[in-house]
């Protein structure tokens, strides 16, 4: 498991609304592209709900494992939410519902365990 200790680095998204944390060597090559912290008429998800939604984005020549990583909407809180063992693949997209459902199956979409205010 990855320690996020000393090594963090934030990356913080209009007005602190959304505050990303990974590892500070990973900064380089995943990006949070796009979020929508309300979401009424866009993406829905697989139980058909408007749900909020955080878009990462792999700017690496090469597949990036998430395990171990986390996204939190509190700045006290770094490791609110975990990303399982999901890699994503090069030049690729990953969108996590911010819906507070809180899943992390494998295959499945993934859902933070908060919402956007």
């Amino acid at each position: 498991m990855k320690k996020l200790l000393s090594r963090l680095a934030l990356l913080v998204i209009s007005c602190g609304c959304l505050v990303y944390a990974l590892p500070a060597k990973a900064q380089e090559g995943l990006f949070i592209t796009e979020f929508m912290a309300l979401n009424n008429t866009n993406v829905v998800d697989e139980d058909g709900e408007h749900s909020d939604w955080i878009e990462i984005y792999n700017a690496h020549t090469h597949p990036t494992n998430l395990l171990g990583w986390h996204l939190t909407d509190n700045a006290n809180n770094l490791t609110k939410w975990r990303f399982p063992d999901r890699t994503l693949p090069a030049f690729s997209y990953l969108i996590v519902f911010a819906s507070s459902k809180n899943r992390t199956n494998a295959g499945a979409p993934l859902h933070a365990n908060f919402a956007l205010s």
